[in-house]
């Protein structure tokens, strides 16, 4: 995918230097589904073989768990876009957002990269997901000052309706699937103690649907097509 991205740019590279169409913005977004976030809590790694006892935080089966850890039931997200249109097929994108919930709150860094498949003037349909990047999730602790920190690999793909207010404007309508993949997860006790919790391979474990609104702001006005017409000498007669 990211030799993909690379070609698509290589391919813009043209004697004039102005993207195809480009824009930047604002967004907002929520998670629908999980209904409490996340769908399945950490656990804590084993160590020599078992698992270790981090009563309060965990159940009998070494996972984090309420009182001291709630899954979050609302939440919002809040960033910012930059588009860049390699034709009227291909546009890439480079996102940055922070989130926010009861106890929670988490951040992603991402670029990735959209097709259009329907529709170019006024309304259009498009398929694409964000591949490249870094995350983090914290939760913290409802009863005292613990903390699980977690870095993570974002992945995401979505659906997008987008409409073009004008030549200079357009908002977006976008259903999305979020992967945030856990790279390393840390628990802090309120005591300061650190203990590393374990990473397994469930996409799932921090994954959510949702829906985003994102308003850009730049040029979205078709480039013309015609060609470059050359003068022509006009000879005399004698």
């Amino acid at each position: 995918m990211t030799s993909l991205l690379v070609a698509l740019a290589l391919s813009a590279t043209t004697a004039d230097a102005k993207p195809y169409m480009w824009g930047a913005g604002g967004s907002v977004n929520t998670m629908i589904l999980p209904g409490g976030y996340p769908s399945t809590w950490a656990k804590a790694k084993r160590v020599d073989g078992t698992i270790p006892n981090l009563a309060p935080y965990t159940n009998d089966n070494g996972s984090l768990a309420a009182p001291h850890f709630n899954e979050v039931r609302g939440d919002l997200g809040v960033g910012a876009r930059g588009l860049f249109y390699i034709n009227g097929t291909w546009r890439g994108r480079a996102s940055g957002q922070m989130a926010f919930g009861s106890d929670y709150r988490g951040g992603h860094l991402v670029m990735g990269i959209d097709k259009i498949v329907g529709g170019e003037s006024g309304a259009s349909l498009l398929v694409g997901g964000d591949f490249l990047g870094i995350g983090f999730q914290r939760f913290s602790s409802a009863e005292d000052g613990a903390e699980l920190r977690a870095s993570t690999f974002p992945v995401r793909g979505h659906l997008g309706l987008m409409y073009k207010i004008n030549k200079t404007s357009a908002i977006e309508l976008s259903p999305f699937v979020a992967l945030p993949l856990p790279l390393r997860q840390m628990l802090t006790t309120d005591a300061g103690e650190e203990h590393e919790m374990g990473v397994g391979l469930n996409p799932l474990q921090y994954g959510s649907i949702g829906i985003e609104l994102s308003y850009y702001y730049g040029d979205f006005s078709k480039p013309s097509r015609k060609g470059k017409k050359g003068k022509k000498g006009k000879k005399g007669r004698r």
